[in-house]
């Protein structure tokens, strides 16, 4: 290929100008596709199929072209080549879940933030936005069929876990920790992570999930470990709505650790902290490269 590994000596500017560019000719693309199919954001349907449109061309596209571009001789490509262990595998799973109350409760506090008076209208614009959005996510989320909780599973648990741990962790993270260290450039991409989102009565459980996903990558050096650590988050939840929908369950995955139910959540940090060492003292110091 003429363009693997094209820029792999320019200087770190030139690198993240160019994945600029991508993401942008990749929102650009994505957009003008929504708008040539007509894709509403009222019909269900339609909502998936543009969540799909975005999250190849506006995050998986970018991501890909630029690691080929980016990359070194002695590099895997967005961290592919190399499957964590199954025991890592497995713990990031549990991890996961009991995560869950923690990043409820941290939720209720994050969503009781005010703005001074002064910015009230700031406030009611980002209420308003994240509303909106918790809407349609419920609407997708609500639905009884065992083809809707399939198609649910795919495109807001395993799509978004692929492209955005591609994008963010894959080729970002990667790009900045080679300027301004690893654990910086964990918490940067974490901070945009949940910018992207948009939802800043949501940011600090984003932003705490998005460091973990960043040093889940930095201990395995394999981007599959993030991508199970974020479609176990997306699709428990999916998970929980569906069996609601059923009658299986009377309660809520969101609520879980909230009012009453504190200890739960303090419960997970003492069970979570084990686990969070255990990955730490597996991590991968080095990976070697078969030419």
């Amino acid at each position: 290929m003429l363009l693997y590994g094209l820029f792999a000596k320019h200087t770190f500017g030139v690198k993240i100008a160019l994945f600029f560019f991508l993401s942008l000719l990749g929102l650009i693309i994505s957009i003008n596709l929504v708008w040539v199919f007509s894709l509403n954001q009222t019909d269900i349907l339609n909502v998936q199929l543009s969540q799909l449109i975005f999250a190849s061309f506006g995050m998986a596209m970018p991501a890909i072209a630029a690691a080929l571009l980016f990359r070194k001789e002695d590099e895997s490509v967005l961290h592919i080549r190399v499957f964590p262990p199954l025991v890592m595998v497995m713990s990031v799973i549990v991890l996961m879940l009991l995560l869950m109350p923690v990043i409820n409760i941290i939720a209720l506090w994050n969503e009781q933030w005010t703005f001074p008076e002064s910015f009230s209208t700031i406030e009611a614009i980002f209420r308003t936005t994240q509303q909106r959005a918790d809407e349609l996510t419920l609407r997708l989320l609500e639905q009884s069929s065992y083809v809707a909780f399939s198609a649910n599973l795919f495109f807001l648990a395993l799509v978004p876990a692929i492209t955005e741990e591609l994008f963010f962790r894959g080729t970002l993270q990667s790009l900045l920790q080679e300027k301004i260290g690893r654990h910086l450039a964990v918490w940067l991409v974490a901070i945009i992570f949940s910018l992207f989102h948009m939802q800043f009565f949501g940011f600090v459980p984003r932003l705490l999930l998005g460091g973990m996903l960043g040093y889940l990558l930095l201990w395995s050096k394999s981007i599959y470990l993030p991508i199970i650590a974020h479609f176990t988050n997306n699709a428990s939840i999916v998970l929980f709505y569906y069996l609601a929908s059923k009658g299986v369950v009377s309660f809520s995955i969101e609520d879980v650790g909230k009012g009453n139910q504190w200890w739960m959540a303090l419960l997970c940090v003492v069970l979570v902290l084990p686990i969070c060492f255990f990955l730490y003292k597996r991590r991968v110091k080095t990976i070697t490269i078969t030419k």
